[in-house]
């Protein structure tokens, strides 16, 4: 049997050698707090404890995903966003923490309006237009997006958050009508914007595991 803290120890020094030193411990901190429920105040309380035989059965069936550089997100099915918990999966980007920068400002302008139609142009998992329908409660926020896996998936995290959302399968470059008829006070979007020719600069976590679609533009029409 091993004890927590044995196994976090063990699991981070087979990350490093894929990984850099924090990143790795951050990763295997995430995955075991996510795969057996525990705060950050558990996990330190509990790392001087011994694993159960339910527990170490339940964090070595996923341990090889790891290894082989799936994103922790994935692994667990979780990722946090702006104080929010989230679900995700391939067909999803894992949030990123910039990207509360701008769901941040826009909050910090429009806090006192009113009546708001804000539209989240790409939404994927829905994490910009939970995390705005959270902090803005009197808005009225719409999502649409090009994957029909994507927006069941923002559906399932604007449920998880106790927000109401109103999601809409369409391509913004389509020519067919658009899906929403009312005029919108807010456009949010955080839409691909890597060129085809950045990939190489760009790590195996990313290139194997999360969606293209969700990431590059080609580099003659960005």
């Amino acid at each position: 049997m091993l004890k927590l803290s044995e196994y976090y120890k063990t699991i981070a020094d087979n990350l490093k050698v894929k990984y850099p030193v924090n990143e790795a411990q951050a990763i295997a901190r995430f995955y075991i707090c996510e795969t057996l429920n525990l705060n950050d105040i558990e996990f330190f309380t509990r790392s001087g404890e011994f694993l159960n035989d339910k527990e170490s059965e339940l964090l070595k069936s996923k341990e090889e995903r790891l290894y082989n550089m799936e994103p922790v997100q994935y692994v667990t099915g979780y990722a946090y966003f702006s104080g929010l918990k989230f679900k995700v999966n391939p067909d999803v980007l894992i949030p990123r923490q910039e990207t509360e920068i701008l769901v941040n400002e826009v909050i910090k302008n429009h806090k006192t309006e009113k009546n708001l139609n804000i539209i989240d142009i790409g939404t994927g998992s829905g994490c910009i237009a939970v995390s705005l329908a959270k902090n803005l409660p009197d808005a009225r926020v719409y999502g649409i997006d090009i994957s029909e896996n994507a927006l069941k998936i923002a559906e399932e995290n604007a449920e998880l958050n106790k927000v109401k959302i109103i999601f809409k399968h369409y391509d913004i470059f389509s020519e067919s009508d658009f899906p929403l008829r009312q005029k919108f006070d807010l456009i949010v979007s955080n839409p691909p914007y890597i060129t085809e020719s950045e990939k190489k600069n760009m790590s195996n976590n990313v290139l194997k595991y999360e969606p293209p679609k969700t990431l590059f533009v080609p580099d003659t029409n960005p």
